[in-house]
């Protein structure tokens, strides 16, 4: 093979920049910077990787990858130099370790294990991925399981609704929607919102039935965050009443005019 001068193409083809741009730490633009906080010890992510997490775990380690500039070295676009003279070689090598290092140290200790030969950081992705993404049916299920079980019980308004939208939003990962150009595409994000607030709607405590009867009523019905947010007062009287901050009178008079709060908020009833 003919070896690349220093004013030639570097062989890393993902970009037509001079091979000299890449000597410019000072771009941070460059995926061979390394800032000083950047160490092999780093942990990138609060959740390690587990058999059941991949989806979650991938997007959230791209995301600081990315936001490092370093996503090219999993997706194979920073190419590792073919000849060891390139001087690009031994800046590709540490950033490569650098980043093998960082999915080392976001995995758990069963899966680490499995990655200790493994000095490629792109393998060590497209492993991941190959073993781990064959786990969705199962995780799919129990997310759905949960969601469709889940209810407000002991917790505030905005504690139920925060674990309910937890469980939406990883199901929305593990089957985002279609995007068209036909209009399906809105009606298919209709009905999967008219979803997320009539299950947000039946986990609600038996308190809220009359408030719930009425929502129901209306024709769209409320986008769930309008919902929460109409909700998250009269919740916190609720807690008061609960805890024996109230008599059982007040108690009464609340429960009535929490619902009338609600209704005339959304247009149900005149103020």
């Amino acid at each position: 093979m003919e070896e690349q001068s220093p004013n030639s193409q570097s062989v890393n083809t993902q970009n037509p920049k001079h091979i000299s741009s890449y000597f410019n730490f000072t771009d941070p633009n460059n995926p061979y910077r390394i800032e000083n906080g950047d160490h092999t010890s780093l942990v990138l992510v609060t959740e390690l990787l587990t058999a059941e997490n991949y989806i979650t775990w991938s997007r959230a380690m791209r995301r600081v990858l990315r936001a490092k500039n370093k996503l090219g070295f999993i997706s194979g676009d920073v190419v590792r130099p073919i000849d060891e003279e390139d001087p690009l070689f031994e800046m590709w090598e540490r950033c490569n370790d650098m980043v093998v290092s960082w999915i080392q140290n976001a995995v758990s200790i069963d899966i680490k294990h499995t990655l200790a030969f493994v000095d490629d950081a792109q393998m060590v992705w497209t492993e991941l991925k190959d073993r781990l993404t064959q786990q969705n049916g199962p995780r799919i299920f129990q997310l759905r399981r949960h969601w469709a079980n889940l209810r407000q019980d002991r917790d505030s308004v905005s504690t139920y609704f925060g674990n309910l939208k937890t469980l939406w939003d990883e199901m929305i990962v593990y089957s985002p929607m279609l995007l068209c150009t036909c209009g399906q595409s809105k009606v298919l994000n209709e009905r999967y919102q008219r979803d997320y607030v009539i299950q947000f709607l039946m986990g609600l405590n038996d308190q809220y039935t009359n408030v719930r009867d009425q929502i129901m009523l209306i024709e769209p019905l409320p986008s769930i965050n309008k919902l929460v947010n109409l909700l998250m007062l009269p919740s916190k009287q609720v807690t008061e009443i609960s805890q024996g901050k109230k008599d059982h009178t007040v108690n009464i008079v609340t429960h009535k005019d929490i619902h009338l709060k609600v209704a005339t908020r959304l247009g149900m009833v005149s103020p």
